[in-house]
């Protein structure tokens, strides 16, 4: 969960990378996945100039300025858009940035889904600065959550992460 609306760092959720101008072929790939980040300044989940594709795996980023920014970089230097993208939900804000490149299918931007807060159970911000679960998970709350007769319900591809029904869910939350 990320939430950056104040002042303070510049207001990105999740940065997977960040080598700058400095090209690194053996750049760690890194994966963001099951992750929400909302409301932030600047971008929910953002590749930060990594030289290598992470991979973005059913995440739900919601009013970020974009959802997902994914400004990588080439051996020459080159800004470049740079990711593999599966299963992820963008909605309000900005959608997505430096696409030009990246790997993107079953998200919710590539399947032409209506989106709209009833897709949701709710869509408030409330409560998310509760206390993790002993196991490090994200508080339970109905935010984000798909509502029960969601068309992003088994809409999603298997990218070897669990998942129940016939196909992946759109987002970081299975809606059974």
């Amino acid at each position: 969960m990320a939430a950056t609306t104040t002042a303070a760092g510049n207001g990105v959720g999740f940065k997977a990378g960040g080598y700058g101008g400095d090209y690194d072929p053996a750049g760690a790939k890194h994966t963001v996945r099951f992750s929400v980040a909302f409301s932030n300044r600047a971008s929910g989940f953002y590749a930060n100039h990594h030289p290598v594709a992470d991979d973005f795996f059913n995440n739900t980023s919601y009013g970020n300025h974009p959802d997902f920014n994914m400004l990588g970089v080439n051996s020459a230097g080159d800004a470049v858009g740079l990711g593999t993208l599966r299963n992820n939900i963008a909605y309000t804000g900005t959608l997505t940035a430096n696409m030009s490149g990246t790997n993107s299918a079953y998200n919710s931007w590539d399947l032409g889904v209506t989106m709209s807060d009833s897709q949701f159970r709710s869509v408030s911000t409330s409560g998310w600065d509760a206390a993790r679960g002993s196991d490090g998970s994200l508080p339970v709350l109905s935010m984000l959550r798909l509502a029960t007769d969601s068309t992003l319900i088994d809409r999603g591809t298997d990218v070897g992460l669990p998942y129940l029904g016939s196909a992946p869910d759109l987002g970081a939350f299975e809606a059974r």
